[in-house]
């Protein structure tokens, strides 16, 4: 199959849609799939490109709107080729409304996996999000022949999924980069962690991630615990006068971005992973999968998308959102029982292996492609769920 992979944004730039859609490209082209990138052009990045033989187009935005980038012109760009089908990825969420554009125009079978609801934490974003919930958003969704979602709790509870055809596919991990054999004793030596406890974050430092969950969640812990946050951006001056007055600032050290490489060596160095999020925007927690991968028990969020990564209780605990207190006493529960701490983390990487492989999403995807072109040669049309 010729397949057109349609993502906002694009390596080097780093987030939870962009690791998938690379992942998602190489094991296409792994299977036998002539798999191609159309992505953004922001700063100086090639128009044409590749990254292990996979080509990558990138558009010139018209414009940016909340770091959501406009590209109309990719609609001519998907045209100027021919696709078995188009797969588009949000958000940010305008690409996916011009791949189904393009489709539209051509009749390619369009599938449109939908990561999060789009949220913007602010007065005049709530109102951009109402506006584009009821017109592009619309359009997306009503042209999709599929809509992907990674499980069933986010799209039962997504205001907008309830009515179109959905298919459950979550995201996979490469199972040989995080394993629980990796070697993370340079990570505590270049942080000088020695043999003390390590909690690991692994996410933008965003409010919406739960950071400040966890600044005050550190004050409720062992003294002794240390708290490592790998993933670009800054913290908040509020946040760092908190810590100033809660006397842990010692104890959080912010790694800031990581290499791909780098990145399996901070879960085999840690002992716990937290993911404490507090938005829809945290729909799945691909970091919940890594650190289970890597033989680690995890602490996140009890929230639509996220509980359906965990078994709670048995690969790792679920914690109330906002509740620092509640955050701090499963780190704790986690942390002082050595052996349902070791429990969680083996009964996760054994979850990882039969559910979130690559060589398993693959083939669901693939399976999903056939469906939806079988479908699109026969007439057959797309109904509500």
């Amino acid at each position: 199959m010729r397949i057109a992979l349609v993502s906002p944004y694009f390596h080097p730039h780093i987030g939870g849609v962009e690791s998938h859609v690379l992942a998602l490209a190489r094991e296409l082209h792994a299977i036998g799939h002539d798999a191609k990138v159309f992505t953004t052009k922001y700063e100086k990045l090639k128009a044409d490109d590749s990254i292990d033989g996979i080509p990558i187009r990138r558009v010139h935005p018209r414009a940016m709107l909340y770091d959501t980038p406009v590209t109309p012109a990719l609609i001519d760009e998907l045209n100027a080729e021919k696709w078995d089908i188009v797969h588009a990825h949000s958000p940010p969420p305008m690409s996916s409304y011009y791949a189904a554009k393009a489709c539209s125009r051509t009749g390619t079978p369009f599938i449109h996996t939908h990561h999060c609801d789009p949220e913007i934490p602010s007065l005049a974003g709530r109102a951009v999000s109402w506006v584009y919930y009821n017109t592009y958003m619309k359009y997306t969704l009503k042209h999709a022949a599929r809509i992907i979602v990674y499980t069933e709790s986010y799209a039962a509870t997504s205001y907008a999924l309830w009515k179109y055809r959905t298919a459950q596919i979550p995201t996979g991990l490469d199972l040989e980069r995080f394993n629980p054999k990796v070697d993370g004793s340079a990570i505590r030596k270049m942080h000088k962690l020695g043999k003390k406890k390590v909690v690991l974050f692994v996410g933008r430092i965003t409010e919406h991630k739960g950071i400040q969950t966890i600044i005050e969640a550190s004050a409720h812990t062992d003294p002794s615990i240390v708290y490592l946050l790998v993933g670009p951006g800054q913290m908040r001056r509020s946040w760092l006068r908190r810590m100033n007055g809660l006397k842990v600032a010692d104890r959080i050290i912010q790694v800031g971005k990581v290499s791909e490489q780098e990145l399996p060596a901070y879960y085999a160095a840690c002992d716990i992973l937290v993911l404490p999020s507090v938005s829809r925007l945290e729909a799945f927690g691909l970091v919940l999968v890594e650190a289970m991968a890597s033989g680690k028990p995890v602490v996140a969020s009890d929230m639509p998308g996220v509980r359906d990564v965990i078994e709670d209780g048995k690969t790792g605990l679920l914690c109330k959102p906002f509740s620092d207190t509640d955050l701090a006493s499963k780190i704790n529960a986690a942390l002082s029982d050595a052996c349902l701490g070791g429990d969680m983390g083996r009964n996760g990487r054994k979850l990882v292996e039969q559910r979130y492989s690559w060589a398993v999403i693959g083939k669901k995807i693939e399976s999903l492609y056939e469906e939806v072109i079988a479908e699109s040669k026969t007439g057959k049309k797309k109904t509500a769920k």
